[in-house]
């Protein structure tokens, strides 16, 4: 499959030398571009305009509150056309990256005010299907802020030293709640490699309650009731939504990756805070 001609056209007038297909991840198509001029872009077409306009605008928010994201090239019907600055998905999860992500979540989550465009139907993003399942099962959350939604170890890029970059794929950024974002990213993080599950928690939280903008969800974060229903509404929209579209490697890797990400993430006997 090639890149769509159209963004193809938005790329040096259409004066390429080649086109390579990258990782797609779970939904979309990506590729990498080479110009004339020897600069490489990278090239991502949507499953649909639903996740397009959501990406764009949640990149433009992003943006404006300083959150580190990708530039934006240039932008067609379906596509956005990225500038390939050799950013990569990090190799080693060390303790930087972890708490940079936390950070950066955080960042995210003070972000109030939201064009009506990210005021999803909530079973249309996974932090949306878990809001709903934790209610369902009597938490008392409401969504109130801007989450990402798909926080994982490789939508976090680097350099090629090893030094965060910028966080990638807002698709799935929406209105939801941030403890329910934050389960979803250390879950994810946790079933990346589960001997590490432990150290990711940490680093991430510790990242995460960094400051008095995240007191409150501190506060409830420290009730383990609370961490257990959110770790069951998270997990069970994570594993669903990979059952559902065949994502074998997935269920794989959430089977497992479960026992000691529940352990790590329900059992954290200590909530950091600075």
């Amino acid at each position: 499959m090639a890149p769509p001609q159209l963004a193809l056209q938005l790329i040096e007038n259409g004066q390429y030398l080649s086109t390579a297909p990258l990782d797609n991840g779970q939904w979309n198509s990506v590729w990498r571009v080479t110009g004339r001029s020897g600069s490489r872009y990278i090239v991502k077409r949507f499953r649909s305009p639903w996740a397009h306009n959501n990406e764009v605008t949640a990149l433009g928010i992003a943006k404006m509150q300083r959150i580190p994201v990708p530039d934006i090239h240039a932008i067609s019907a379906l596509s956005i056309v990225y500038p390939d600055n050799g950013a990569v998905a990090c190799g080693e999860i060390n303790e930087g990256l972890a708490r940079n992500c936390g950070f950066w979540l955080s960042r995210i989550h003070q972000v109030k005010d939201l064009p009506k465009h990210l005021h999803h139907n909530p079973r249309t993003t996974m932090a949306g299907q878990t809001l709903l399942r934790a209610r369902h099962a009597g938490l008392d959350l409401s969504p109130n802020c801007l989450v990402h939604g798909d926080l994982t170890p490789t939508n976090a890029l680097c350099d090629t030293t090893g030094r965060f970059m910028y966080i990638i794929d807002w698709e799935e950024a929406g209105l939801g709640h941030p403890l329910a974002d934050l389960m979803l990213t250390l879950i994810e993080f946790s079933c990346h490699k589960p001997a590490l599950a432990r150290n990711f928690v940490e680093w991430i939280t510790l990242g995460y309650f960094h400051s008095h903008h995240t007191s409150q969800s501190f506060g409830s974060w420290q009730d383990r009731d609370l961490r257990q229903g959110l770790f069951k509404a998270a997990f069970a929209t994570l594993r669903g939504w990979a059952e559902e579209n065949d994502k074998r490697d997935l269920l794989i890797r959430y089977d497992d990756g479960c026992a000691a990400a529940e352990a790590a993430i329900v059992g954290q006997s200590s909530v950091p805070h600075v």
